[in-house]
């Protein structure tokens, strides 16, 4: 059954118990317990727009700033909701997740990071994003929280649930009736925010969708570095070749579908030339071929964390990562507590030690486990998406992660609120968040939570 974005507003805005309405700029959050309010700000936006989406956008922009205790954190929750006379409410409301060591990108000095909350508040949904008190992403940033740790757990699961419970809140104060249903989203970083959400906190999303999730970051950021590693010491293979190898184990092992190959060799392709992009040529050689497999492989030998036929779109795997590269800053913003390190000293040993280091240290605070027996009884669902060749996350996460809930779960409970789609699209980029616009996977994984009618891919 396919489902408009129109159906939908129609559908969530019938929902609801009234009660009076709260002018925009009168709107303040609710008590939040072990939280000071610190300060609030709500004033209309009329005629916002920015690139990605076709009309303007008019909002009540609310801006709560909160603390914990002597922590000293300032932590931003950022409400957009529809404007009332410029847009109809449809009832939903939306947390938006964030990406690499931002928990999201909820400033408006941010162009794009405004153009999302925008955008929904456009086609009528409300929407919220945090800061988590560790600001957006810029470089030597990380280290200045990484051991603070009230921000850590802020950053890990604490300020997506705060935001959550406040902006159910105001939207009810400005609506006059409480959200018929919310949803999660968030890519990379921010799709395992949402699988902590589900897990921690059952009850603050009907529906979850995560797109190339770091699913378990205590290791996956790890994993991160595997391409790294594997090319320090020999040179950092043309992105041409490794795409070429790739493109012959799809031919080979019957597509994307296909995430291990036995009878796939890629040495048979040395000293093979590739016609590349462009018209330029490349000379496959036996190095090249070692590291694909390599790369497959996995840090462990046995494809777990590989980067399973990644065709790659970014300079990602393939060349060396600046200060800014983020699993860099992991390892020695995190692990290390030295900014200054050089990470390109790392060898085998001392990195499967960090690994379990990771493992040790930060399991707890970010690790995501399989316990979302409580988000299913609740009538929960969870959507996650991943890109066949997505370079950044490997496709083998959502793998692995899935046996891992297969082995809590019965394939019939799996079923009721659970689905992973894997899609053939070559990369990281390309997933929906990226163009600002909600109007298949969002109206899927509503249809999914509303109506009872699972996405079909």
């Amino acid at each position: 059954m396919k489902i408009t974005n129109v159906a939908l507003l129609a559908l969530g805005s019938s929902l609801g118990v009234g009660h009076a309405q709260t002018a925009c700029a009168s709107l303040r959050p609710p008590t939040i317990p072990g939280a000071t309010i610190l300060r609030t700000e709500a004033r209309e936006v009329l005629n916002f727009h920015t690139g990605g989406f076709e009309a303007p956008a008019n909002g009540c922009v609310i801006n709560t700033w909160l603390t914990h205790g002597n922590a000293g954190d300032e932590v931003l929750v950022r409400i957009w909701l529809p404007l009332q006379g410029r847009h109809q409410w449809n009832g939903y409301l939306n947390g938006i997740g964030g990406a690499r060591f931002s928990a999201g990108e909820c400033t408006e000095r941010v162009a794009f990071a405004e153009a999302t909350p925008a955008n929904l508040a456009r086609l009528g949904y409300a929407s919220v994003c945090t800061d988590a008190g560790v600001g957006h992403i810029q470089p030597g940033n990380t280290i200045t929280w990484a051991h603070n740790q009230q921000l850590v757990r802020n950053f890990a699961y604490l300020s997506i649930h705060e935001m959550t419970v406040i902006a159910k809140a105001i939207a009810h104060d400005y609506f006059g009736r409480p959200p018929s249903h919310s949803f999660f989203f968030g890519i990379g970083r921010g799709g395992g925010q949402g699988y902590i959400a589900a897990e921690r906190y059952p009850e603050d999303f009907d529906g979850i969708l995560a797109e190339g999730a770091y699913v378990d970051y205590a290791r996956t950021a790890m994993a991160s570095f595997w391409p790294y590693l594997v090319q320090h010491d020999g040179g950092f293979v043309d992105r041409c070749s490794l795409n070429a190898i790739a493109e012959a184990a799809i031919r080979q092992c019957g597509g994307f579908e296909a995430l291990t190959c036995i009878g796939f060799r890629p040495e048979s392709l040395a000293n093979t030339m590739y016609l590349c992009p462009g018209g330029r040529r490349v000379l496959i050689t036996s190095y090249d071929a070692s590291v694909w497999r390599r790369l497959n492989e996995g840090p462990f030998g046995n494809g777990s964390y590989g980067v399973h036929h990644a065709i790659v779109d970014s300079e990602w795997a393939t060349a060396p990562p600046n200060r800014n590269f983020f699993t860099a800053e992991y390892i020695t913003d995190f692990l290390l507590n030295d900014p200054d390190f050089d990470y390109s000293t790392i060898d085998r040993n001392e990195y499967l030690d960090l690994w379990e280091q990771s493992i040790a240290e930060y399991t707890e605070i970010w690790g995501t486990n399989t316990n979302l027996a409580a988000f299913r009884e609740r009538g929960g669902k969870f959507w996650a998406i991943h890109n066949r060749g997505d370079d950044v996350v490997p496709v083998s996460v959502a793998y692995d992660h899935l046996e891992r809930l297969r082995d809590v779960f019965s394939q019939a409970e799996l079923d009721e609120f659970y689905r992973l789609t894997i899609r053939p699209q070559p990369s990281h980029r390309g997933y929906w968040y990226w163009n600002y616009e909600p109007r298949t996977e969002l109206a899927s994984l509503i249809n999914w939570v509303v109506l009872g009618n699972p996405p079909s891919a």
